[in-house]
């Protein structure tokens, strides 16, 4: 589970404009901005973007909050405030270090996780990958750890994916080597019931409430390693990343 920290926001006064208006390419740098800055603050210590910590997480916030000029206003002011109440025993705490139009860009990209244009985009919806029988893609696949089963450009599977391996043994293991080219804090999802490795350890379990962690990765070259137990039916398996420069998940290729 992801160790996250409470919305960085602090109250704005000035709301000139309203956020379903809001152009395409501020709201983009806006968005990256705004991630950029929770990144550094303390954001992501008891909150998860899916995974639930001390505090709900984000996507539960977005679904709770319609995205209004009254709603941003409100969280922010709450967070500058701290208190608690709305989910449970937990305690936000204050935020004094945060600009108010940092504050407002945040509110907004924890409210657009909710949005039909991010959940359209999301890497759950791409269309399925094909395994291929050779090594010519950048994921590999082994049955029972040591059987080359094929090679893949992601990981991102259902039942019809599965149908190219010679058989179901498991555990299916997918391998990779990732590159870090700046040292920072780096996002992993798991969809499906699998297990994530880097550099040998476990960093994604298989429970339900354990789907994604933060890292502070190095820079140089991880290994990383998927285990997932295959079934008669019904197979999900998909890896997604927020790597630096990003505000929305993706599939790792």
């Amino acid at each position: 589970m992801i160790r996250y920290g409470w919305i960085c926001l602090i109250f704005s006064l000035s709301f000139c404009q309203s956020p379903e208006r809001e152009k395409r390419p501020v709201r983009v740098k806006r968005e990256r901005e705004a991630f950029a800055i929770m990144r550094q603050d303390d954001c992501f210590i008891c909150h998860g973007i899916y995974d639930n910590g001390g505090g709900p997480a984000y996507i539960r916030i977005a679904e709770h909050y319609e995205t209004t000029n009254e709603n941003i206003r409100m969280l922010s002011r709450k967070v500058l405030e701290g208190g608690g109440g709305v989910w449970g025993g937990q305690q936000m705490v204050r935020h004094n270090f945060i600009k108010p139009g940092e504050a407002e860009s945040i509110v907004k990209w924890v409210l657009s996780l909710d949005a039909d244009s991010v959940e359209k985009r999301s890497p759950i919806n791409a269309p399925f990958v094909t395994i291929q029988p050779d090594s010519s893609q950048r994921f590999t696949l082994w049955l029972n750890d040591n059987h080359f089963a094929g090679s893949a450009e992601a990981v991102h599977f259902n039942d019809l994916s599965f149908r190219s391996l010679p058989t179901i043994t498991n555990p299916l293991t997918i391998k990779h080597q990732i590159m870090i080219e700046r040292r920072g804090k780096y996002f992993y999802k798991l969809a499906g019931k699998a297990r994530l490795y880097i550099d040998g350890n476990q960093v994604i379990s298989d429970r339900e409430d354990d789907r994604e962690i933060m890292l502070e990765m190095e820079e140089g070259i991880h290994t990383l390693r998927v285990e997932y137990e295959m079934q008669a039916k019904n197979n999900l398996l998909s890896l997604h990343w927020l790597p630096l420069g990003d505000s929305y998940y993706k599939l790792m290729k």
